[in-house]
């Protein structure tokens, strides 16, 4: 079982722990264009120096401030979520890393490790949108194979 809660062998299917990677990757991607967009916002904002003597520049300074806090409260979001999605990860490479056929492999990484769409991997793997899907469907039912069976699964980290 990992940090998370996520039990190899026990009553996550593979589907749901490929889904939750892919999941993590999605999350993880929104809060890192917020942080970017903060970070440019408070790059933005600068006090009106003509209202420095006059104490005019307090709404500038909580102004920032806010920002600050803010960013700061997103990096410390996105840092759990790398290391969710790390925890995470290792448990499906470790799947994926006793998985026999390397079309079935191959499937699974593009499509929740790398995010491909089903169009994508047709393409790479030159099979049909309907053949990658019917591929990552047995892949699966491999990989729920490999889960249920503690003795066959291993660290491979």
């Amino acid at each position: 079982m990992t940090n998370d809660g996520v039990e190899i062998g026990g009553q996550m299917t593979a589907k749901e722990l490929f889904q939750s990677v892919r999941n993590i990757d999605r999350q993880m991607a929104v809060k890192y264009e917020q942080l970017e967009r903060l970070n440019a916002l408070a790059t933005k904002i600068t006090p009106n120096l003509s209202s420095c003597g006059s104490g005019g520049s307090g709404g500038v300074a909580r102004s920032m401030e806010d920002s600050v806090a803010k960013i700061i409260e997103l990096s410390e979001e996105l840092r759990a979520e790398i290391e969710k999605y790390y925890r995470q990860s290792m448990d499906a490479y470790n799947v994926l890393q006793q998985m026999p056929d390397e079309k079935q492999r191959r499937c699974l990484e593009c499509y929740y490790l790398l995010g491909k769409s089903f169009e994508q991997i047709s393409g790479e793997m030159a099979y049909s949108t309907v053949g990658v899907k019917k591929l990552r469907n047995r892949a699966l039912k491999s990989a729920d194979e490999i889960m249920k069976n503690p003795k066959e699964y291993t660290e491979v980290y």
